[in-house]
């Protein structure tokens, strides 16, 4: 079977902020959509929240046979701009590529942030709450939403657990 003859993966550029929109109205259409996407911790509003967004932002991927899928009704899918396009050609991303991302997310296409933890010995700032402004080494995770921390207090190293999200 010859290169072309075969389904590959290939990039789809969507509206801004409408990858679900658009990885929902692909699936309803039947074609075979991936929409990584990161689970990480950021600052929002002052405080550290989990928050999940795409890998790519703007784009998705979407697996086709270009001699037997007729691409038009891609581009007119709602929340998709287009197929990314090199020129007037359409080129397929590496399956290994694929497979790679894939590898590393779960069945909904999340990956873990390994740097969204804090590591035992981490130097680390409380940004707020009472401490705030002080830094501290983080010991380890108290629960699911707790940190125990090593913190200098006048002059004496003392324990203390504050709420993940105030460092």
């Amino acid at each position: 079977m010859s290169r072309s003859t075969m389904d590959q993966w290939y990039v789809i550029r969507t509206k801004p902020r409408q990858e679900q929109v658009a990885l929902e109205n692909l699936q309803r259409q039947d074609y075979r959509c991936f929409y990584p996407r990161i689970k990480q911790m950021q600052r929002r509003r002052g405080k550290r929240q989990l928050c999940i967004e795409a890998l790519f932002p703007g784009y998705l991927f979407v697996k086709l046979n270009l001699d037997v899928t007729n691409t038009a009704p891609i581009r007119s899918t709602r929340g998709v701009t287009g197929l990314v396009m090199f020129g007037t050609e359409i080129r397929p991303i590496a399956d290994e590529v694929i497979s790679a991302i894939q590898g590393k997310a779960d069945q909904l296409g999340i990956i873990e942030d390994d740097q969204a933890e804090f590591r035992a010995g981490q130097q680390v700032r409380i940004e707020s709450g009472a401490m705030q402004g002080l830094e501290a080494i983080f010991q380890q995770k108290s629960g699911q939403d707790r940190a125990i921390l090593l913190l200098n207090l006048m002059g004496a190293e003392r324990t203390v657990e504050i709420a993940l999200s105030d460092l």
